[in-house]
């Protein structure tokens, strides 16, 4: 019988002694996959930057060209240099330069538990592109600077593949001042095409004012195109930096508000609260673009 004992008590330990290589052997598996996808992520950063600096070689190449070109008539719409050199939406000799004019916007600024900490009127710099039938597109000016890509590690919700923090430069572009809404996709819709057919009315929740959905990101590049071909002025999706760097707007806080969010100053669940913020409405579609009237500091809705 003690023999058969020891003999139980045997076996058991080199089950616990495989089950104990058998974790070891799983948790260097999970640090291989971490670090890979860490790696993927870096690349993918690389490429991203990569993007960046050849479309700004060939804005610079074009703008090489426009300033060799014969200078423009008195009668064309006169544009200061400053506003002119932000602009990544090239414009060609044969092409009227924008009118740069201003507009005037709210920003909010709350603390952790939602509460408004201030209420500012700014200003910022904006040409609108006529689309036909009165429908305009209206470019914000973004600015030039640097910013920290990704999240901090204590920041809530955040996920692994916003790590790691880097700072990332921008060139200074244009980018719209509302999400492109139904009646805008309808107008380039109409366009000649240059790739692909776009359906006019993709949307689930339909009306003029509301966001476009429900279209592939090809179907986003064909709109571009068309209106590429249609103004002179290229227009293109920005990258994953500048729109991280236009949304945040200077800012470091999870939102551009601050800390938390409301649901009377964004669209979404508002039954989910983030960190110390109120519960709010939960609409279940889609609202008119701009509709919450506060933009960030760079004058984005």
């Amino acid at each position: 019988a003690q023999a058969e004992s020891q003999s139980q008590i045997a076996q058991l330990l080199l089950q616990v002694q495989q089950g104990l290589q058998a974790q070891t052997e799983v948790a260097n598996f999970k640090a291989q996959l971490a670090e890979t996808q860490n790696q993927l992520y870096l690349l993918q950063q690389d490429h991203a930057l990569l993007q960046s600096e050849l479309d700004q070689a060939y804005f610079d190449l074009d703008r090489a060209r426009s300033q060799s070109a014969p200078t423009a008539t008195s009668q064309q719409p006169q544009v200061p240099i400053a506003d002119l050199a932000t602009d990544l939406a090239t414009v060609s000799t044969s092409v009227t330069a924008p009118v740069i004019n201003r507009f005037s916007y709210q920003v909010m600024k709350i603390d952790a538990q939602g509460q408004q900490l201030e209420n500012l009127t700014k200003q910022a710099s904006y040409y609108s592109e006529n689309l036909g039938d009165g429908v305009k597109l209206d470019m914000v000016a973004i600015p030039a600077g640097t910013f920290q890509m990704g999240s901090p590690p204590e920041e809530e919700k955040r996920e692994e593949s916003e790590s790691p923090l880097h700072q990332v430069k921008i060139e200074a572009f244009y980018l719209s001042r509302v999400t492109i809404t139904q009646v805008q996709w309808r107008a380039v819709a109409e366009l000649p095409q240059v790739e692909r057919s776009l359906h006019p009315e993709p949307a689930n929740v339909k009306s003029n004012n509301q966001p476009i959905e429900c279209v592939a990101w090809y179907d986003a590049v064909e709109f571009c195109a068309r209106l590429s071909n249609s103004t002179g002025r290229a227009y293109r999706l920005p990258t994953e930096a500048e729109w991280e760097y236009a949304c945040r707007a200077g800012t470091q806080t999870p939102f551009h508000f601050g800390p938390t969010i409301r649901a009377d100053l964004a669209n979404y669940d508002g039954n989910h609260t983030y960190g110390n913020g109120p519960q709010g409405q939960y609409r279940e579609q889609t609202t008119p673009s701009g509709s919450f009237e506060v933009a960030n500091d760079f004058g984005l809705y």
